[in-house]
């Protein structure tokens, strides 16, 4: 039995978008009769992410002895993290056999191993190809949960009814109320709020909400990837700087319209004339086709196999 652990962190400040994508990793292993070592820098808020698998939390970025010795003769060690600097990478890689790492910005000089970034514009950033190190880029190796591999097709009906509002972690500041109240009194439609602290919404309930919104208003973190897997036309707000490229990226695929950043002063009139366009069902269809046609939900199984298959 191979004995591999996946080291990320998450939570009510961090978000848990790390954390999801690991899980659909360690789901993947699983089916490949591997259960990783699941370890967490993270608060209780993590549990409602969890249907059983099994992790422990661990503050490893001050108890890094713990974690070594958690890792230390593992086949394999997984790290996604924004936090952990290019020595904490390097001792990792000195314990396992094979090291791997999640990235989406091109942020460091990893250490030798496997470097997997699954973003729209990975194969854009540059990576400094050499050997020892292995990249796994673009969509084709985006991980996702174990409930976006086989879904049923998206209607896009003829006109719009349902709008599903969801911007990840972020918390609804007076800003982000602000600028959803200022949409609302201008659009006559049914809005359904998903707030990140108000009643957990399981994937399977996230799923449903997808299928059954004719467009969706987002955000511009990993819940992109599902909405284009589903194939919800979305209109984008960024709340982070690191955002901006993503959306971006996307809107020039004609999978979304970016309406800008939450603090632009037009902001809600952006969105207001991007849900306008939408109305047209030929739009939508298009942006619907666009988003299906980069994501097709089995990355997580090619990263395990990329991955398997490296350490034979």
């Amino acid at each position: 039995m191979k004995k591999i652990a996946i080291v990320t962190e998450g939570g009510k400040e961090k978000g848990f978008g790390h954390i999801t994508r690991c899980l659909s990793l360690y789901q993947a292993f699983e089916e490949r009769g591997v259960v990783p070592n699941f370890i967490i820098n993270g608060d209780e808020s993590i549990a409602r992410l969890f249907r059983g698998e099994k992790y422990c939390v661990l503050d490893w970025a001050d108890d890094e002895d713990t974690l070594f010795r958690l890792i230390t003769g593992a086949d394999m060690a997984i790290v996604d993290s924004y936090i952990a600097d290019r020595f904490f990478y390097d001792r990792i890689r000195k314990r396992v056999k094979l090291a791997v790492y999640f990235d989406d910005n091109n942020r460091m000089d990893y250490p030798n191993g496997v470097i997997i970034n699954g973003n729209i514009y990975a194969p854009e950033l540059g990576y400094e190809h050499s050997n020892g190190k292995e990249y796994l880029l673009g969509t084709k190796y985006l991980p996702q949960r174990k409930e976006f591999r086989d879904i049923d097709e998206k209607m896009i009906r003829e006109d719009i009814e349902n709008v599903l509002v969801t911007f990840g972690g972020i918390e609804y500041s007076d800003i982000v109320y602000n600028m959803f109240e200022g949409i609302k009194s201008q659009v006559e439609l049914n809005f359904h709020i998903v707030k990140p602290n108000e009643g957990f919404t399981s994937v399977k309930e996230l799923l449903n909400l997808m299928q059954g919104a004719d467009i969706c208003i987002s955000g511009g973190g990993q819940t992109l990837y599902e909405l284009a897997r589903v194939g919800v036309p979305t209109i984008g707000i960024s709340f982070a700087d690191n955002q901006e490229r993503n959306l971006k990226a996307w809107r020039d695929k004609g999978f979304l319209e970016y309406a800008g950043s939450q603090y632009h002063d037009n902001i809600v009139q952006n969105v207001v004339d991007a849900i306008d366009k939408l109305r047209c069902r030929r739009e939508r269809l298009r942006q619907s086709v666009a988003g299906k046609k980069h994501v097709d939900g089995k990355g997580s199984a090619r990263i395990v196999e990329a991955l398997l298959e490296k350490l034979k």
